[in-house]
């Protein structure tokens, strides 16, 4: 169809995903996709839209189910330099303790995440990435001082689920510090 791209296609085939396996997606997106499915389902939604969602799903949603990963389980496994470097970045795995944890605003959520002009330093990218694509982890096991291995279900994109996960990759050390800081602290090149 004239004006349908990749992004489109990507859209409603993560719905039909997410219908089929709830429990492997946060339960706001299940709401919002169950809202999307029965208008693009009901029985007055016209017929060129439902045939249009049925021919995609039926030709196309095998290959992209495996290809995108969507809701399946992916286990990472990250070595880090120190222990130090592991504990920061657990803390970062989970939205209660990662920063900033909106500790300071009354209903607990965020509102605000600094961007600075120029260069991303990792500090702001670790954050951002967190907490844009809302990483959450469903197993969490430290091998070691320094190796820990954690476990998510990817989500309707692989690519930003990777781009979140893959900020367990820098150091988080003094994260709350060089992520306030409008400029590089001492000691640390971003």
């Amino acid at each position: 169809m004239e004006g349908v791209d990749d992004w489109t296609t990507m859209n409603l085939l993560s719905i039909e995903i997410i219908n089929k396996y709830p429990d492997r997606f946060d339960p706001n997106i299940v709401a919002l996709s169950q809202n999307v499915y029965k208008i693009l389902t009901a029985g007055d939604t016209p017929t060129v839209v439902k045939d249009y969602y049925q021919k995609l799903v039926s030709e196309k949603l095998s290959e992209y189910q495996h290809n995108a990963c969507v809701g399946n389980r992916l286990t990472v496994c990250v070595r880090y330099d120190n222990k130090e470097q592991l504990n920061a970045s657990i803390e970062q795995l989970d939205p209660n303790t990662r920063h900033p944890s909106g500790a300071n605003s009354n209903d607990g959520r965020i509102y605000n995440l600094n961007s600075y002009e120029g260069n991303i330093r990792p500090s702001v990218f670790i954050i951002n990435e967190l907490w844009k694509h809302g990483l959450v982890t469903d197993e969490l096991q430290c091998i070691d001082d320094k190796t820990l291995v954690f476990s998510l279900h990817v989500g309707t994109n692989y690519g930003k689920t990777f781009s979140a996960f893959s900020t367990m990759f820098y150091d988080a050390c003094g994260i709350r510090k060089r992520y306030s800081s409008k400029t590089s602290l001492e000691g640390f090149p971003w």
